[in-house]
């Protein structure tokens, strides 16, 4: 990978961004686009979105589940069966 060594005011305006942008140079040419970084940081506030008691509930309830494989066979079977022509398993 090439790396650039860029100036202290581009790079306050990159460090700013928060989705990707395009890079224009002065002519008007497109020179590419920027990925800013992201890190652990930007995630570690995210909470699940279920509660404790509601996983509780959820294991201690008779409702039909479905292992890891029984889902991706099910998802798989709409690559063989066609989109319009599909109907959704009991218990799915």
């Amino acid at each position: 990978m090439t790396r650039i060594i860029i100036d202290a005011n581009l790079e306050r305006k990159l460090h700013a961004l928060s989705e990707v942008a395009e890079i224009i140079g002065e002519s008007g040419r497109t020179l590419g686009r920027f990925v800013p970084a992201v890190t652990s940081v930007q995630y570690e506030p995210l909470e699940p979105q279920i509660s404790k008691q509601e996983l509780q509930r959820r294991k201690q309830a008779n409702e039909k589940r479905c292992t890891t494989a029984e889902v991706l066979a099910y998802l798989d079977s709409f690559s063989t069966v066609g989109f319009y022509n599909y109907r959704i398993p009991n218990g799915l």
